[in-house]
C-alpha cells in the first residue's frame, strides 16, 4: 500500500478476550489508508491465533510474532516497521470510534501538526452492560482546539498522560529519536514517550472530543506483584535522563519533571497492594532525597497540597502511609455494612474517596455518587452511577453517605441530608 496515512501500532500480550474487539475497531475505520501492525510479544494464550486470522482477512493487518520483550519493546519494534506518515498507539485491551483516525489525520494535514490529541472515554463491563465516562485530557480549557508550540505545550504536563488518544508525526519521532523505555518486565512506559514527545514537538494540538475508549476493569491492572512495585521508579529515571539530555533545557522543565514525579508516585501507590505501601514510599524519599541533594526540587507549578504531600514524604515516609492508611481504614469501617453507599460529590475530594477505597469496593454495598444538581443521564464516575441525592431518597434508611466535598460545601450539603432523611453520615476522616 502507498500514500499509508497513519500506522496503528497494536502491542499485544495474552490479551485473547479482548483482542478482536481492539482489531475490528481499527480495520473498519473510516479512514481506509492505513496499516495495523500488531506485535505479538510472546503471548501464550490464543491471541497469537486471532492475529493471524485478522491477517488473513485484511492485508493491511501485519503482525510481528516476538518473544516476550515487555511493553516499551514491542511499541519499538512496531515503530521500526512503520510506514505510515503518522503513529497511533492502540492497547490491545482497548477499542476505538470508527471516525477517530480520519478526524485526527484531518486536522493534522490541515494545520501541519507534530501531533493531534484528543478527550477520552474511560469504560467498565462487557457489550451488554457497558458503562463510559467522558475524560477531560486536560483541565485547561486554554489548552484546546488551537496550535501549541513547545511553551504552551508545557500545560499538558498537567493533565492526562493517554498517549494513545492521540496521532504522532512519524518523521518527527525519528528526528527526536523517540523511544520507549525497554526495562523488561517495566510498566508506566507510556509516561516516557509522553514526555520526550513534549520535550521535542514544536506544534501541537489537543481538540475537545474524544473517540478512544480506555478499558478499566482489566483483572490485570492491579500492582499485587512485587516485582511491579517500582517499576514507575525504572521509568522516572529514564524520564530523568531524558531531560537531561537536554542540558540547557533542565531548569526550565525542572518543575515539570518534579511534578510527573509526585502524579506517577501517588497514581502508583494508591494501587500498590498495602503492604508493600510502606517499603515503596520509602524509596521515593530517597529518590527525593537524591533530588534535594542535587538541588532539584522544583515544587513552582505544584498546588498547595501536592506539595504538602511531597514534604510530609520527605520527613516522614512511614508516618505518611501510616496516615493514609489511618485514613482509608476509618473510613472502610465506618462504611462496611450498608446496603448502599452513597458519595456526595462528583469532583475532586469525591474522587479522593473512592481512592482510599480502593481493593475493598466489592466488600461494599451499592455505591452511588450524589450531586444536588441533576446530572445527565448515565452519568458515571469511575464507573459508578451519579445520580440526583433527591432520587435516592427512598435508600435513605439502609444508606451511609461520605461528604465528598470541601468544608465550603459542607453545611449546605449536611441540611440537604437532613432535609431528605439521611442520618447515617460520615466525612472523610
Amino acid at each position: 500500500m502507498e500514500n499509508i496515512a497513519i500506522s496503528v501500532i497494536i502491542p499485544v500480550y495474552n490479551v485473547e478476550n479482548y483482542i478482536s474487539e481492539c482489531l475490528e475497531s481499527a480495520i473498519n475505520q473510516t479512514l481506509k489508508n492505513i496499516e495495523i501492525i500488531c506485535v505479538d510479544d510472546g503471548s501464550t494464550d490464543g491471541s497469537a491465533a486471532i492475529l493471524d486470522k485478522y491477517a488473513k482477512i485484511d492485508e493491511r493487518v501485519t503482525v510481528i510474532h516476538k518473544t516476550n520483550g515487555g511493553y516499551g519493546q514491542a511499541m519499538n519494534v512496531g515503530n521500526s516497521y512503520a510506514r505510515g506518515e503518522y503513529i497511533a498507539i492502540l492497547e490491545p485491551d482497548d477499542y476505538v470510534d470508527l471516525n477517530m483516525y480520519e478526524e485526527l489525520y484531518t486536522i493534522a494535514k490541515e494545520k501541519d501538526l507534530d501531533f493531534v490529541k484528543s478527550d477520552f472515554y474511560r469504560f467498565w463491563g462487557g457489550d451488554v452492560n457497558r458503562k463510559h465516562e467522558y475524560t477531560l485530557l486536560n483541565g485547561d480549557k486554554g489548552v484546546y482546539n488551537k496550535i501549541l508550540n513547545k511553551e504552551e505545550a508545557k500545560k499538558l504536563f498537567r493533565g492526562s498522560i493517554a498517549n494513545v488518544t492521540g496521532i504522532y508525526r512519524r518523521s518527527s519521532v525519528e528526528k527526536y529519536n523517540i523511544r520507549y523505555n525497554e526495562t523488561p518486565g517495566a510498566s508506566y512506559q507510556d509516561v516516557g514517550f509522553e514526555v520526550q514527545i513534549l520535550l521535542n514537538m514544536e506544534r501541537g494540538f489537543v481538540i475537545n472530543k474524544a473517540f478512544y475508549r480506555y478499558r478499566q476493569d482489566n483483572p490485570n491492572s492491579s500492582i499485587a506483584n512485587r516485582a511491579k512495585v517500582f517499576c514507575i521508579c525504572d521509568e522516572q529515571r529514564f524520564i530523568y535522563n531524558k531531560i537531561k539530555e537536554k542540558k540547557a533545557l533542565f531548569d526550565e522543565y525542572k518543575p515539570y519533571y518534579n511534578y510527573i514525579l509526585y502524579t506517577t508516585n501517588m497514581f502508583a501507590f494508591n494501587r500498590i497492594a498495602d503492604e508493600f505501601k510502606h517499603e515503596f514510599m520509602q524509596r521515593i524519599k530517597s529518590e527525593y532525597k537524591a533530588l534535594a541533594d542535587e538541588n532539584e526540587i522544583d515544587f513552582s507549578i505544584m498546588t498547595d497540597n501536592e506539595r504538602s504531600d511531597v514534604e510530609k514524604i520527605m520527613d516522614n515516609s512511614d508516618d505518611f502511609v501510616n496516615r493514609y492508611m489511618e485514613k482509608a481504614n476509618k473510613l472502610y469501617e465506618a462504611i462496611k455494612g450498608y446496603k448502599y453507599v452513597i458519595i456526595y460529590g462528583a469532583g475532586a475530594k469525591a474522587g479522593e474517596t473512592l481512592e482510599l477505597l480502593r481493593g475493598r469496593l466489592h466488600t461494599l454495598g451499592q455505591l452511588f455518587f450524589a450531586t444536588t444538581e441533576r446530572p445527565g443521564a448515565g452519568d458515571i464516575k469511575g464507573g459508578y452511577p451519579i445520580k440526583c441525592i433527591y432520587d435516592l431518597k427512598d435508600k435513605s434508611d439502609e444508606a451511609i453517605v461520605v461528604l465528598g466535598v470541601s468544608e465550603l460545601y459542607e453545611k449546605e450539603m449536611m441540611l440537604k441530608l437532613d432535609e431528605l432523611g439521611f442520618t447515617n453520615r460520615v466525612k472523610i476522616f
